[in-house]
């Protein structure tokens, strides 16, 4: 895998006269995500780049099962999301029916006032069909 992470101590090489060597460094940074390919180029150049890149296998392994939780985690909550969302679509599907329904029956009660009556229901009764029914009766 080209993008492989790994995770890494970075010590900088001391000098030993005109050269670097690996027998002498100082920590310089703990515990960092590195990609795998650059830290074989940069260990490959050590002498050149003055820093050694040295892989922490145990650290690498535990990221990786981190960041599987993270994904199976990330997963799971997507999976709620949809279930949720379907759901929230299906209720205001049934919601809307009602509220159809109702409204037919609401105008239907007015139309049936209307033509029993002679008069348009006040307008602080239109969409009140328990009074409309009293007044029909």
């Amino acid at each position: 895998m080209s993008n492989e992470i790994v995770i890494c101590n970075v010590y900088k090489l001391l000098r030993s006269g005109t050269t670097v060597t690996k027998e002498g460094k100082v920590l310089e940074r703990s515990n960092i995500a590195i990609p795998k390919n650059w830290v074989d180029e940069k260990n490959a150049d050590y002498k050149n780049y003055g820093k050694w890149f040295e892989i922490l296998e145990d650290e690498t392994e535990a990221f990786y099962e981190k960041r599987e939780i993270a994904r199976k985690a990330r997963q799971k909550a997507d999976e709620i999301k949809s279930r949720l969302n379907d759901a929230l679509t299906q209720a205001v599907e049934v919601g809307s029916k009602i509220a159809e329904k109702e409204f037919s029956e609401i105008e239907e009660l007015r139309n049936k006032y209307e033509e029993e009556l002679g008069k348009k229901v006040p307008a602080r009764f239109r969409n009140d069909a328990e009074w409309i029914k009293s007044k029909l009766s």
